[in-house]
Order: structure tokens, then sequence, then C-alpha cells
């Protein structure tokens, strides 16, 4: 059956509703079930951007290491990604376990929206996520904690629409409380009572709108720009280049993709005129290891086009000896005093000294690097290693002008990760260290 036609044909016989014996309840009843029963013949938009909490991350991981193959899903990827990941996974050498994940996961990606629409190369709708909740404490004066992953939204309606398999757009919109009302201590429960004083009116929490085109049998280009949560490395406890806990963040970003090539290049927002430009470099030399880097920089200015080069370094440029003139405008004054002077207070608190001009002009930029490696030597296991820095003296330069440095700023993760196909499910195990500079991330 012609699904175009069944999808029409329904909508029709729901809008003669004007007519003796038709209700508003009629036209509900078979616009959803219109929906339900033509959606399985349609997918996820291919454009459709997954967010880091969605579960076909983790699927894919536990494929991975059942596989002992790297996978460039350590990002955000989307729907079209996700498919070629699964195409290269031969479903014949999975287990019990792994086979269940498999066809769970190519079921996801083959679904539709629970309430859709389809009008010629434009197609849309939306899901529906009751998640009400109840809560309890032992000792009634620990307050509760207010943060999207301690206390869910009530209700989540993420929806959106589709220009053919080239262009997606997205917006979750949501029902929940907000911090005064989620941290009242006689609150136990997340539903909004009063709709005026309780209800989180700050949303969407992500809304994006993501273009592409497959090239080849399994490469392409993405281009997305969005309002959410932004990561590099799948870490137990959050990478420490950039963390999925990162959120209601704005970004625009550029990605060119191949099974053994990933490029990408971002710019984040962070607040008025404090942009973090970011570039990816991610090869995957064997089909159990994948080598990525990241070099960026943080810059407390407007939007500027020189780190809007996808390709090159930021940190040769030199750019913060640049802003002298902007500061001067902007009426900082040059202080020329010893970088140990400059957190100086006067007798009243205030600062001593205009440190937006110091004596280094490198107030406005701060630089930033990335590394991680990824192996999987062995069936069911994988290694990862994660490293971040945004100063790192090299010991010529602390010999010769220590007097003058910033204090070395560099932080090391590194974890393992065990799935064994066990009784129609698997055994986890995970261990991860992290350890940081005390400086790290001042930027």
């Amino acid at each position: 059956m012609d699904n175009d036609y069944m999808r029409v044909s329904c909508f029709s016989k729901s809008l003669a509703g004007g007519k003796r014996g038709r209700t508003i309840g009629r036209f509900l009843f078979l616009l959803i079930f219109c929906s339900a029963s033509a959606g399985a013949l349609f997918s996820l938009p291919p454009q459709k951007e997954l967010q880091s909490d969605d579960w076909a991350y983790d699927a894919l991981g536990t494929l991975s290491r059942e596989q002992g193959r790297v996978f460039f899903s350590d990002t955000r990827v989307t729907v079209a990604q996700m498919e070629k990941f699964l195409d290269e996974i031969d479903p014949n050498s999975l287990s019990e376990s792994g086979l269940a994940i498999y066809d769970r996961l190519a079921a996801y990606l083959k679904s539709d929206y629970w309430l859709g629409f389809r009008s010629d190369a434009i197609s849309g709708g939306l899901n529906l996520i009751a998640q009400p909740e109840l809560y309890y404490k032992t000792n009634d004066k620990v307050p509760w904690i207010y943060d999207y992953h301690s206390r869910s939204y009530m209700l989540l309606v993420p929806w959106g629409f589709s220009l053919g398999p080239w262009v997606t757009a997205e917006m979750d919109l949501n029902i929940g409380q907000n911090e005064y009302a989620a941290t009242l201590n006689n609150n136990y429960s997340n539903i909004p009572v009063d709709p005026v004083s309780q209800w989180d009116i700050h949303f969407p929490k992500r809304a994006y709108v993501s273009a592409g085109v497959p090239i080849g049998a399994a490469s392409g280009f993405n281009f997305a720009i969005g309002l959410g949560d932004n990561f590099f490395g799948q870490t137990q406890t959050g990478s420490i280049v950039l963390s999925e806990y990162l959120e209601r963040t704005i970004y625009a970003q550029a990605t060119i993709y191949s099974p053994f090539f990933k490029y990408t290049a971002q710019v984040l927002q962070y607040n008025v005129n404090k942009y973090q430009y970011m570039h990816y470099i991610q090869v995957r030399p064997h089909r159990t290891v994948s080598l990525s880097v990241a070099e960026g920089v943080m810059v407390n200015a407007p939007l500027e086009l020189r780190f809007l080069n996808p390709f090159t370094i930021f940190h040769s440029q030199e750019s913060y000896k640049t802003y002298s003139d902007y500061n001067a405008d902007l009426g900082h004054i040059n202080n020329n005093v010893p970088l140990d002077q400059l957190w100086d207070k006067n007798p009243d608190g205030t600062d001593m000294y205009d440190r937006i001009y110091d004596p280094n002009g490198d107030s406005r930029i701060g630089s930033y690097f990335g590394a991680k490696i990824e192996w999987q030597p062995l069936k069911y296991f994988r290694f990862y290693g994660l490293l971040v820095f945004d100063v790192y003296n090299l010991p010529m330069k602390k010999q010769n002008w220590m007097a003058g440095l910033f204090p070395d700023a560099v932080g090391f993760q590194a974890g393992t990760d065990f799935s064994f196909p066990l009784r129609g499910g698997y055994l986890e195990i995970g261990v991860e260290g992290v350890y940081t500079y005390p400086y790290l991330y001042i930027m």
C-alpha cells in the first residue's frame, strides 16, 4: 500500500468532521491512528542530531566493544552518521545479546514521530514523553538538588520538521519546575502545581537546524547551528576536553566525515562577546584505534573572521598580542606592573589595577588544546585516554622566564570499559581516573 496515499486519505476522512456524527474525539483518534500506522514506513530524518543523552551512543558503544571496532561516535552525530556506523557491524558475528541491541538500534533509526505528517518533500511531527516523578528524603534539613539530571521535566515534547533527507529542524518543548519550585523543602514531585510561580519558562533546552548531504557510500557533510550540549569523548564522568554537562550552549559547527577520517570546525558562544573557536581532527589508522586532537581559543571580544578559518593553527597566530589598541579604545589602562601584583587590592577592597590590560596583553584570549586516544586491543574491552591544557610552559621557558609565566594548567583522564555478553544481557565494568592541575579552565 502506498504510504502517502494512506496518510492523505486518513486526513481527508478526519477533516470531514463537520458532518453529523463526526466529533473532535473521532478526529483525534483517526489522526493518531494514521500517524502511528504510517510512521513505521518512514525513518528518523537523516540530519536529525542525536543528543548526548540518547541511548544510541551507549548501544553503539556496547556493539563497538563486542566487535573490537572503534567509531567516531565520541562527538554529537546525526542519524545518517549513526546508520553508517551500524553498516560497519556484521550482525552475524554478534552474540545473542549483541544481536538484540543491534536490532533495537536499527529499529530505532527506522522509527518515526509518534504524531507526524508528510506533505510532498516536507515531513514532521512530535513525540510526547511523560515522566512524572515523586521524591523522598530521610532528613528534612537536607536541601533538594536542582538540575536536569536529578529532577526531570514532567513532560517533554520534542517536535520538528524536515525538508527531504537534507535539512532537519527540531526543538524540545517542556513542562517542568523552575529552580525556585524544585528547591522548596516541602516539594516532593516534579509537577509545577502553580503555573505562574513554579513553571520553568526557560525553554527550549535544545533547538537546532541541521543540514547535510551524503557523499559516496560512507562519507558526508553536515552543518548545524543550535542550542544544546556539546561533548568530545565518551567517558564515565564527563570529558575533560568538552563535557556534555556544558548545557544550553549556542553552537555552530561543520563536519566532514568518513570511516577513517573526521574533521569538525565549531564555534561556541557562552555570553555576549565570549566565544570559543574549536576544530577537531580524528583519524582511525586501524579499526581498533582512533587518534584525535582538538585545538581552540576562547576570546572575550566580538566575533572575528580570523578565528572562523576552519583549517589553521590558532596558537601560531599569537593573537593575544593584537588587542592593545582595542583595549585602549575601550578605556582600559596599561598598568606596566609585574604579573604577581595585578591582583592587589585597594584599602576599600576594590582592584588596584585594571587587569583587562595586563603587561602581556593576553587577557582577552586563552588557548586550548586537547588530545584523545581510543584503543580496543581485545574483544569486549576498550581503553581511552584524554589530555587537555590551556597553559603548558616548556622547560626552556621555565628556566629563563619563570617569574613572568602563568602556572601550568593541565588535565589527564583515562579509563577502561569492559562489556561481556551474559544471559541475554551484558556484564559491564568500568574504571576511570581524572587528574587536573588547579589552574585548568581559568582562561
